[in-house]
């Protein structure tokens, strides 16, 4: 209503997170009640002055609002950065060396030295990772963290998610049960119309997913508390079952 009175445009994005209460769960969240939380607001607009109106509202929701609200200071207006990754041939960069107060600079000829070596021949190919097709009546469902490590990160708005087996024995069984589908569905409520691309690591027993769509634009453009996605992956393991059987389940419950 305000932004109407004056003309402004309504928020082009708006994100509310209520921290501690495993909000990036999403609907996995586990049911609890938690007795202390950090609400974090986010918003994105065009008109700097229309966030400017955003922060002054903040404070008299908290002096004025529901009792048990703590608050630390009023929010930061700031520009929404968006980086744009592209490739440039090597041929239009220059090395700029400086020793001491000299600086030397030279354009190094990438197209011979591409041309003129080579890396020699390329590997004998890896047989893929073994793959439990056998009956499914003895297998009982064990959370994967307790079979796998878990390792993400981010490039832009794509993240990683890498899953490796704590041992090898485990891994027909994570082959069998963490697919891309099942991915991509544990993960859609933070891959909002992206796409779940899984890779094979056969050397280390290990698997990697690629997210797309997966951070809300990433990087400093993103309104989510995890803007690098380094939590999906444990998101991921605390979550996600594999099924195995019963003999091959480990003793003590794993924590990281």
């Amino acid at each position: 209503m305000i932004f109407k009175r004056r003309g402004l445009d309504d928020f082009k994005a708006f994100h509310v997170e209520a921290v501690g209460g495993e909000s990036l769960y999403g609907p996995h969240a586990s049911a609890h009640e938690s007795r202390e939380i950090l609400l974090r607001v986010s918003a994105h607009h065009d008109d700097p002055a229309a966030m400017a109106i955003f922060a002054r509202e903040i404070n008299p929701m908290v002096t004025s609002g529901a009792p048990a609200m703590g608050f630390y200071g009023l929010p930061t207006v700031l520009p929404n950065m968006v980086h744009f990754p592209a490739l440039i041939p090597k041929t239009d960069t220059q090395t700029t060396m400086i020793v001491g107060k000299a600086e030397l600079t030279r354009t190094i000829p990438w197209d011979a030295w591409d041309t003129q070596h080579t890396f020699g021949q390329p590997p004998p190919p890896v047989p893929p990772l073994p793959l439990y097709d056998g009956p499914s009546t003895n297998l009982v469902k064990v959370p994967l963290i307790q079979l796998a490590y878990g390792r993400s990160g981010d490039k832009g708005d794509v993240s990683n998610i890498g899953i490796i087996a704590r041992d090898p024995q485990y891994t027909p069984f994570i082959n069998r049960s963490i697919t891309e589908q099942a991915v991509a569905d544990y993960m859609q409520h933070l891959c909002k119309g992206g796409t779940v691309k899984r890779y094979e690591l056969p050397g280390l027993n290990a698997f990697n997913f690629v997210l797309t769509k997966a951070l809300g634009g990433g990087g400093i453009s993103s309104l989510s508390v995890d803007r690098q996605g380094k939590t999906y992956a444990q998101l991921l393991i605390s979550g996600m079952m594999v099924e195995l059987p019963g003999d091959l389940v480990p003793p003590s419950e794993a924590k990281l």
